[in-house]
């Protein structure tokens, strides 16, 4: 799997007028949750830096056990710059097809309560507040979630890159009364997440059950070297409500 991730990149050569080389950020496709709120699905897609071939990732999370459910995550890269987006999409969702029926006809889209794109200047990438529903006045207590980057030597399959310091996280979680909370910490670098080199919140899901926020997930940007710059894909976590 090749490495991904992109803020921005800017290239300016020496005896050429300047030119824009950029890396490949994920377009994010949100699928949506299963009828009982435990799963979570999401499709990132784009066109790789560098090869121009086309690819698609089908991404399932099970909110309970902090696990992929089988079959994916899903990987359709192309192989040819002339083959066409929407078709390696279709296969990506033909192969995570027994991820998808259960998630029904419909599956719900959530209340997106945070969002921080890549774009988003003004905001902290390291850090999310919000209220768990969309109710004014609001009865709920809010969430914060944090993310801490963690820096390692190295990452699997970036032992020939030289002069990148390569990372990964902690996220953590506080609320009134609560303390603080570790939902994940890096122990190494992930072989799926590339030569990961940043991270940043990016937005917060959740289910709604009832009259109740009941389940929620953080998607979070990975940063990771490129072949024409540093490329953007996305990770996804549970985030307890209760």
């Amino acid at each position: 799997m090749r490495p991904r991730h992109a803020f921005l990149a800017i290239c300016l050569g020496a005896a050429m007028p300047p030119a824009a080389v950029a890396g490949d950020i994920a377009t994010l496709e949100p699928i949506g949750f299963s009828a009982d709120g435990r799963i979570y699905a999401f499709e990132q897609y784009g066109i790789h830096d560098g090869s121009g071939f086309p690819y698609a990732k089908i991404i399932g999370l099970d909110l309970v056990t902090d696990s992929f459910v089988k079959p994916t995550p899903v990987s359709i890269e192309g192989t040819d710059e002339q083959q066409d987006l929407a078709a390696i999409r279709k296969k990506a969702r033909v192969a995570a097809a027994p991820m998808l029926q259960k998630l029904g006809a419909k599956p719900s889209a959530g209340a997106v309560v945070a969002d921080n794109p890549v774009t988003e200047l003004s905001a902290d990438p390291a850090r999310l507040a919000f209220l768990p529903r969309p109710i004014e006045p609001s009865p709920d207590r809010p969430i914060e979630l944090r993310l801490k980057r963690l820096p390692f030597a190295t990452a699997p399959g970036c032992a020939g890159v030289t002069g990148e310091d390569f990372a990964g996280f902690r996220l953590t979680q506080t609320g009134p009364g609560k303390g603080t909370k570790v939902l994940h910490e890096d122990k190494a670098i992930p072989k799926s997440r590339g030569c990961a080199l940043d991270y940043r919140l990016s937005r917060v899901i959740v289910f709604p059950g009832g009259e109740a926020a009941t389940r929620a997930v953080v998607l979070i940007a990975v940063k990771s070297i490129g072949f024409e710059g540093p490329n953007i894909d996305f990770v996804a976590y549970p985030v307890p409500l209760d």
